[in-house]
């Protein structure tokens, strides 16, 4: 990964993020990244593979797993909210999420972080897989050493309040949330909840219409549309790193 450079990270991290979903499905079909290797799977029996853990000579990935099942996520968020309970006045979060994030989650993560030695920490996910990776940026950055962890997030729904986006906007280090113009489920839970949930930042925008609610959801439509910005890089991942990449798919239109 080399931060900086035009969605060189955003691109490696959705293809993370798509193998994450691989291995949810089929943990024979999962590709690790070159230079990485796996040092945790995250889920109980109840809730397999959820995620994983990799690290590299330099960097740490928490990747979360996303889903396609829209009527799932909805149901995964719960539109109650209870009180972010690792941080002390950080405002509230989804319930449902909040409670597996508590109780399949976060024992894992921390546990393999604290014998993992310093090192630059991403965490990323996509869909309810970008919803547990911002409850977890901002546990770890207010509960471990990894105080600063960069964080990417696609097609995330809100997950918390106002407090909770202003509580997390100052203690977690980068933060990029990037988001399809077309995708519904940013927009969950909807307004009309008067809950107040609120999204954290930093918002990009890509725009890919494929005609439907899940295609637009898909972390590898997000994955052809980063690679319309930068496709000389996405080329030279995809050569190199034979089986990282999402198969290209051509029903995206700009």
């Amino acid at each position: 990964m080399q931060a900086g450079s035009k969605w060189e990270q955003e691109i490696f991290l959705a293809a993370v993020c798509y193998q994450a979903m691989e291995r949810y499905w089929d943990k024979r079909r999962f590709v690790l990244p070159k230079g990485y290797r796996l040092v945790a799977s995250l889920g109980n029996s109840g809730f397999p593979r959820l995620g994983i853990i990799l690290a590299s000579r330099r960097n740490i990935i928490v990747a979360f797993c996303g889903t396609q099942n829209l009527p799932g996520l909805a149901a995964d968020l719960d539109v109650g909210r209870v009180r972010f309970p690792f941080l002390s006045n950080s405002g509230k979060t989804a319930r449902g999420i909040t409670e597996l994030y508590a109780e399949v989650i976060r024992p894992k993560v921390f546990g393999t972080l604290k014998r993992l030695p310093q090192k630059k920490v991403v965490i990323t996910g996509h869909s309810m897989g970008a919803a547990l990776a911002t409850l977890c940026a901002l546990d770890v950055a207010a509960n471990t050493r990894f105080s600063r962890p960069t964080v990417c997030t696609f097609g995330s729904p809100r997950v918390g309040s106002p407090r909770f986006a202003r509580v997390f906007n100052n203690r977690v280090g980068r933060s990029i949330r990037i988001v399809n113009a077309y995708d519904v489920v940013p927009r969950l839970p909807p307004g009309l909840f008067g809950l107040g949930y609120r999204h954290v930042q930093r918002k990009q925008v890509v725009c890919f219409q494929n005609g439907n609610p899940v295609a637009n959801h898909e972390i590898r439509r997000y994955f052809d549309a980063l690679c319309r910005e930068n496709p000389s890089y996405c080329r030279k991942l995809c050569r190199t790193q034979v089986g990282f990449c999402p198969k290209p798919d051509g029903g995206a239109k700009k």
